[in-house]
């Protein structure tokens, strides 16, 4: 006899939720990328990981140099097999890229985890020639299912990883309930609203191009595109302005 675990079944239905958010989110960063930045020579991936996410994302677009920074050397190695070249670092300093040098950047679920978003931003504006464009997602701390989280007095969802110590905290629901915790590296240290975010890239001189969503907990995932404002994923596209000499 099969007994029901009312806790397994929540997690195996977020964590299927979840799934469905980050294809579309994947989607979606897709396609800025293959509608964006007139000239195609050069795109970076600003903590890329093992590479896996952005080669699926790339597949078949134009760029020809890809480049990743990523801090942790395993994951570096690993990610060598789809990008140009991947440099070991952080991306939470001085990022050791020339002015100018990207057409385009992208990355994913990573600003959350960044001590000093202003300083990543201010490098994220240096490394892109004038005309570039930037592909930014994180999580989004309004989402309807966070704030549900809320208000039943828990944690909200993209919160419970605070601690390196342990993981979740103050949320019995998350899908990360009883899974080994790969420590300091995978906490969130500030989680923003799509408006926080789409502020915070104006705030450093980009002009923006589209707000995107992805995931809409408990409803179908293709519903966060529709509103952005509360969607689980927030991409925001936008452009470093062009050169007075590039205005047509």
């Amino acid at each position: 006899m099969t007994l029901f675990h009312p806790s397994r079944f929540l997690k195996n239905w977020f964590t299927n939720l979840y799934g469905s958010a980050a294809a579309l989110n994947e989607k979606n960063i897709r396609r800025a990328l293959s509608q964006g930045a007139r000239q195609r020579d050069t795109l970076v991936d600003l903590g890329c990981g093992d590479g896996v996410a952005l080669a699926r994302v790339t597949e078949g677009l134009e760029y020809k140099h890809i480049f990743g920074i990523e801090r942790d050397g395993e994951a570096a190695e690993a990610a060598r097999r789809f990008l140009s070249d991947v440099i070991v670092a952080s991306v939470d300093a001085t990022i050791p890229l020339p002015d100018s040098f990207a057409d385009a950047i992208v990355s994913n679920q990573v600003i959350e985890h960044l001590n000093d978003t202003d300083t990543f931003m201010e490098e994220v504006f240096r490394i892109l020639r004038p005309g570039g464009e930037l592909v930014l997602s994180s999580e989004n701390l309004a989402s309807w299912h966070n704030i549900f989280a809320l208000f039943l007095g828990f944690q909200a969802f993209s919160c419970t990883n605070y601690s390196r110590v342990r993981c979740p905290i103050g949320n019995p629901l998350s899908i990360h309930i009883e899974t080994p915790f790969p420590g300091d590296g995978m906490t969130h240290r500030r989680v923003f609203t799509t408006r926080a975010l789409r502020e915070l890239v104006e705030a450093h001189g980009f002009e923006i191009l589209g707000v995107f969503g992805a995931g809409y907990h408990p409803f179908p995932a293709a519903l966060g595109n529709f509103d952005t404002a509360h969607a689980y994923f927030m991409m925001i596209h936008a452009r470093k302005p062009r050169l007075a000499t590039e205005q047509s």
